[in-house]
């Protein structure tokens, strides 16, 4: 019987209240689980309920905050901001049931957390008036006034943030002694308040205010940890920052002593970054204040590690750090006009700052990403040349040229490619040489302890006469020195002695690299070229007038003199060589005569004892830093060798012990016997590891496992603890793995797992593995955005080996892609999908074959939408 209009109103009505009341369950619920999982800080799997949240209904203030909150922690400032915004409209609608209270309150905290993007996208200006908003909004919202006086600060503002940091100063010295007091100390990191005020002191002219500060930080934040490494860290930098010699003295002695190898934190690289850049040590204050992950909050770690880079010549990246902040510090743009930067620098430099005050913020978040994705794609390409597949690294520079606009980019991968292209033009002639026999009379010795004469030659190998016959080997088992010598027989322009001399610098050590510029000096190469070679592998800008060669060294006019005189460098400054050799041994000058120090004298200073002898702390670091003295722990787990430094041991040996455990918690299982670790410092100490195993083919990566039976090994690529950490971490994955079940599993899943925990953190004093794997999602993203990933019938059939023989490019979207699959399958709120590759992953630890989208049930294409629409909301 038909219904009359009525009726279907009503029953329509009445669906729409049902459909209205369950889709307001279903929110509530998902609401939940992303605050929890907030509180928890799982921010990724927070992100993920609160996106769905507000699919369901967007007018829900609440979800939007759990959002950009998720965002921020994760550093997706660009998608934080925009999530405020709408977080704030939401807050800010009349028609929202908000009491007057909690909708202050709720504003306040849009505006707070703003302020706390804008910082993170260098955007200090906007940072100062969203902090103000807060504290406009709220009044009540007490913790806004410490950040207010911190983003003053920021801005150069020393005065105004004086009166809030002592207010917040004397707040704490009130809270109640106890474990309350502690965590809220380390949860509100309070210490900014006594940092900031010491900062403020200095910058008011008060020296021994700004000391009284961090003493009294010392003292009453005691039961702290961060506190004390945050005292040393700013005491240093202090010390180095007054301009005056005998206190720089005094930073270096303390630095050796409190911020050496035997202490390491994020406030340690700030004080030691401070101190060598004002030691002209550019290159460690760089490495230094790079890794400091608080430098977007403390203007002179951003102030100290652009003008490092402009003093290295590292115009581009020193304005690009620079702008944002001279741009909002008043004090720190004069400052820098009083700078000693060679001219030519600073006027590119002003050129420089004027463009990138124009851009927006979407534009310069767009041209970090880019930047990123080049520069990893372009040491990846640099593996290439390191065994002397020069042709194939020119034709994928060709292609990465037409991936980015930025000028730039494109001028240093233009420059790189023509790099590429007179090395391959070089290596070409050696090769014709080599099979025509011109080689034929000369001794070689190869990696590997083989020794003979070469006989003949191709493009991919060589093959030696030697006692027993001959032997064949690939190019890359060929020295790079004896490769220099090759090279100059078959007659070099200047200009090509030059490509030579930056190829054979960055390979066989500076005196080869130095002997092969100066040799193109001499046949006429550009001068500006060599210098703009040697200045940044010098660790400093192109001096004025360039280098000339003297004795067999490429030295400055200033420094030619002192030679001449007889004079040494030594730990920075020209001495006698008589004086030298007293300094060696821990000597100190006294009324003209040289005494020796005490052994709690010497300590005091950072030296240290290498069996009877006392060295000093750089000596120390070069002596082991040969991988046959390196340092060796054992740990609970694992063996680790390593000639990086006493920090870097200590760090991988916790890591990896942790990491061992995350990974027995994951697997359900562990190996029986003992694993070691070799991490190399350089590529020079793993290349010579790899071909004494005759595993040429690992050169191209940055590690492998087993490298032996129950050993893994990598060597830091980038120069970057924490990025070294994650590659030993991934080696270590696999080599557990593979002691622990013994089966061979797809590429894309070995990877697919160790990129997963590689991604790892520290906090509180725990390891922690699984994290959001920045460097990897922003390439998957970019690869995604160039329709470059894999579809998944070939992404699961490709093999991580082979891509980087072969591809560069295609085996770091593989890598990014292997993560971002796992990672979606350990994350994704879709409870089948969890539970399907569990079994997947079951069956494969078993050592059966097994269907992936099979076990899914899954369709391929509708599986490949929904992992990027998971990776797009990352």
């Amino acid at each position: 019987m038909r219904q009359s209009a009525g009726h279907g109103f009503l029953l329509l009505t009445v669906l729409v209240v049902v459909s209205s009341l369950a889709q307001a369950q279903d929110q509530a619920a998902l609401y939940e689980k992303a605050r929890s999982a907030a509180l928890a800080g799982e921010y990724v799997e927070a992100i993920q309920y609160a996106r769905e949240c507000v699919r369901i209904d967007a007018r829900q203030a609440a979800p939007w905050q759990v959002l950009y909150n998720g965002l921020l922690r994760l550093g997706r400032y660009g998608e934080a901001l925009d999530a405020s915004l709408e977080a704030e409209r939401r807050g800010s609608d009349p028609e929202f049931p908000f009491r007057p209270e909690e909708r202050r309150r709720y504003l306040s905290e849009v505006h707070r957390a703003r302020s706390e993007i804008y910082v993170g996208l260098a955007e200090y200006g906007k940072a100062l008036e969203s902090v103000l908003a807060a504290a406009t909004t709220d009044p009540a919202f007490a913790i806004v006034r410490l950040d207010v006086a911190q983003v003053v600060l920021l801005c150069g503002r020393p005065v105004e943030a004086l009166p809030e940091f002592e207010q917040w100063m004397n707040a704490i010295a009130r809270y109640e002694e106890g474990e309350r007091r502690t965590t809220a100390i380390r949860s509100m990191r309070f210490w900014r308040a006594y940092l900031g005020h010491s900062e403020a002191k200095r910058l008011t002219g008060d020296p021994d205010g700004a000391l009284a500060s961090l003493e009294r930080m010392r003292k009453e934040l005691a039961a702290v940890p961060t506190s004390e490494e945050a005292y040393w860290g700013f005491r240093v930098a202090l010390l180095a920052l007054s301009g005056e010699r005998e206190k720089l003295d005094e930073a270096a002695a303390m630095a050796a002593e409190q911020l050496g190898d035997a202490a390491d934190s994020q406030f340690a690289r700030y004080g030691r970054g401070i101190l060598y850049e004002r030691l002209g040590r550019h290159a460690e204050a760089v490495r230094e204040l790079e890794d400091f992950d608080e430098k977007a909050v403390w203007p002179e770690a951003l102030y100290h590690l652009g003008l490092a880079e402009l003093r290295l010549g590292q115009v581009e990246r020193g304005t690009d750090t620079l702008a944002p902040i001279l741009a909002a510090n008043p004090l720190l743009k004069s400052r820098l006009e009083t700078e000693h930067v060679p001219s030519a620098v600073r006027e590119e430099a002003k050129e420089r700052l004027r463009e990138e005050g124009k851009r927006s913020v979407e534009e310069r978040i767009e041209r970090r990403a880019d930047r990123r994705f080049v520069e990893e794609t372009l040491a990846q390409i640099d593996s290439g040349l390191s065994s002397y597949r020069f042709s194939r690294a020119a034709e994928e520079l060709d292609g990465l040229a037409r991936l980015t606009d930025d000028e730039d980019l494109a001028s240093e991968i233009a420059r790189r490619r023509d790099l590429a292209r007179s090395l391959a033009g070089v290596f070409d002639r050696v090769v014709a040489a080599a099979a025509a026999g011109k080689f034929a009379e000369r001794p070689v010795r190869l990696t590997g302890e083989i020794e003979g004469k070469i006989v003949s030659a191709d493009a991919t190998k060589i093959r030696l006469a030697v006692e027993s016959g001959w032997v064949e080997r690939p190019w890359a088992y060929t020295p790079y020195a004896e490769f220099g010598g090759f090279s100059r027989e078959v007659g070099l322009s200047g200009e090509e002695l030059a490509s030579l001399g930056e190829f054979l610098w960055d390979t066989a050590g500076r005196a080869a690299g130095e002997e092969a510029l100066i040799e193109a000096l001499a046949k006429g190469a550009d001068a500006s070229r060599v210098a703009a070679i040697a200045a940044p592998r010098l660790g400093r800008g192109v001096p004025p007038g360039g280098f000339v060669p003297y004795q067999g060294r490429l030295v400055t006019s200033e420094e030619r003199e002192n030679l001449k005189k007889g004079l040494v460098l030594f730990q920075d400054e020209w001495v006698t060589p008589e004086d030298r050799d007293h300094l060696k041994k821990g000597h100190e000058k006294i009324r003209g005569k040289w005494v020796p120090l005490t052994a709690s004298e010497l300590e005091a200073r950072g030296w240290r004892k290498d069996g009877a002898e006392w060295i000093s702390f750089e000596e120390y670091q070069q002596r082991k830093g040969e991988w046959s003295h390196g340092w060796t722990k054992d740990g609970a787990h694992f063996r680790v060798k390593t000639n990086k430094g006493e920090v870097f041991l200590r760090d991988l040996s916790s890591a990896a012990d942790a990491a061992y455990e995350a990974f027995a918690g994951f697997f359900g299982r562990e190996p029986g016997g003992a694993l070691t670790l070799y991490a190399f410092k350089d590529f020079a100490d793993y290349r010579e590891y790899c071909l004494s195993l005759d595993k040429e083919s690992e050169l191209g990566a940055l590690g492998f496992a087993p490298s032996e039976p129950g050993t893994a090994c990598g060597y830091d690529k980038f120069d970057s603890n924490p990025m070294f950490l994650g590659t030993m971490i991934h080696e270590s994955c696999h080599l557990f793995f593979w002691e622990t079940f013994k089966v061979q599993i797809p590429s894309w899943l070995a990877e697919g797992m160790a990129t997963y925990f590689e991604a790892h953190a520290k906090k509180g004093g725990t390891w922690t593995f699984g994290e959001l794997n920045q460097n990897r999602l922003d390439y998957l993203k970019k690869s995604v955005e160039t329709d470059s990933v894999f579809p998944l019938d070939q992404f699961f059939a490709a093999d991580a080996g082979q891509l980087i023989q072969n591809d560069s490019r295609a085996a770091l979207t593989f890598y990014a892609q292997c993560w971002g699959t796992f990672f979606f399958f350990q994350r994704t709120t879709n409870a089948a999908y969890r539970k399907g590759f569990s079994d997947y992953l079951d069956r494969m630890e078993r050592g059966e074959k097994a269907d992936l989208l099979a076990i899914l049930g899954a369709d391929r294409a509708k599986l490949e939408a929904e992992m990027k629409e998971f990776w797009k909301g990352l």
